[in-house]
C-alpha cells in the first residue's frame, strides 16, 4: 500500500487490548505510520515487577500493547496534553477517551474511528459492557468518520457478528478488534482509490449509554 499517494497515518489510541490489532493490521498492510499518540505518559514499555518469592517473570510485559509494537518498529510515540497540537495527514482513532477537536479532524485528509458496535446502536464509551448488560446476541464493529459528537459520523464500513453462548467480553473484544483492523485497511485502500462511500447514520435508531457505574 505504501506509495507517494498513500496515507501517512497518525494513530491515536490507548495501551489497551482493542487498540493493538488495528495497528498490527495497518503495519501488515504496509501503511506508513507517522506516529502513535497516547493520552497519558505511557510512552515506554514497562516490565512488571517480579512476584514475591523471586520466581522469574516468563514474559517481559504483563500485556503487549501498541507501545511495545511502536518501539519494536521504531515508530515515534507521543503524549499530547492538548489534542489541538496534532496536525495529522490521516487520523485513525481507536479506543480513545476524549473527543478530537473539529480543528484537528477537519484539517486531515481523512479522520476515522473504530467503534465496537453496530452503529448507530450502542454509542458511547463502553459499548461491549452494554452489549452484554442488555443481553444482545449480535453486535459488530464500525469504521466511521469523526464528527462533533461521539460515534455519530458517517459510516464507512461495518461488519456484523453473532455472540456465541458463553463468549466472554475479552474474547468478543479481541474478535471485534481484529475485524476492525481488517475494515480499517479496506477503508484506507478505498480512500486511496477515491472509492469511499460514506453512509449517514440513522439518528432515529441511535442508542447511547454512559460509563457503567457497577
Amino acid at each position: 500500500m505504501a506509495d507517494a499517494a498513500a496515507p501517512n497515518v497518525t494513530f491515536l489510541g490507548m495501551a489497551g487490548a482493542f487498540s493493538l490489532p488495528p495497528l498490527e493490521a495497518l503495519l501488515a498492510a504496509g501503511v506508513a505510520i507517522r506516529e502513535v499518540v497516547l493520552p497519558g505518559a505511557e510512552t515506554r514499555p514497562v516490565a512488571p515487577r517480579p512476584p514475591e518469592g523471586g520466581l522469574p517473570v516468563l514474559s517481559p510485559y504483563a500485556e503487549r500493547t501498541i507501545v511495545h509494537l511502536a518501539w519494536e518498529r521504531g515508530i515515534p510515540i507521543r503524549e499530547v496534553a492538548e489534542l489541538s497540537a496534532l496536525a495529522p495527514d490521516v487520523l485513525v482513532v481507536v479506543c480513545f477517551p476524549r473527543l478530537v477537536p473539529r480543528a484537528v479532524w477537519s484539517s486531515a485528509r481523512l479522520a476515522v474511528n473504530i467503534h465496537p458496535s453496530l452503529l448507530p446502536d450502542n454509542r458511547g464509551p463502553a459499548p461491549l459492557y452494554w452489549t452484554f448488560r442488555l443481553g444482545q446476541r449480535r453486535t459488530g464493529v464500525t469504521v466511521h468518520l469523526l464528527a462533533d459528537r461521539a460515534d455519530a459520523g458517517d459510516i464507512l464500513a461495518q461488519r456484523e457478528v453473532d455472540i456465541p453462548e458463553g463468549m466472554t467480553e475479552a474474547e468478543l473484544e479481541l474478535r471485534l478488534a481484529r475485524l476492525g483492523g481488517e475494515l480499517l485497511v479496506q477503508v484506507l485502500r478505498d480512500f486511496e482509490r477515491g472509492q469511499l462511500r460514506p453512509t449517514p447514520q440513522d439518528e432515529s435508531r441511535a442508542t447511547s449509554h454512559p460509563w457503567p457505574r457497577d
